[in-house]
């Protein structure tokens, strides 16, 4: 989980506030979710989804040394 607040001097609006879960299914692969903006009082908050992969130096090192070179 992860919250961040910034833009405190918005021109007499609330500070930018975003939310943001993020849980991991297996060791390289994760989903994320959250929203945007959450006080805003122009109600311009958005929500988002997505996902991705990991992989750190180890990974790559084992996946290119398998790769036959010419």
């Amino acid at each position: 989980l992860s919250l961040d607040i910034f833009e405190f001097d918005r021109n007499g609006e609330n500070p930018h506030l975003k939310f943001l879960a993020q849980y991991d299914f297996h060791k390289h692969v994760f989903v994320v979710g959250g929203a945007d903006d959450v006080v805003s009082l122009q109600d311009q908050r958005r929500f988002f989804l997505g996902g991705g992969l990991t992989f750190n130096d180890d990974d790559l090192k084992f996946v290119f040394s398998s790769i036959p070179m010419p």
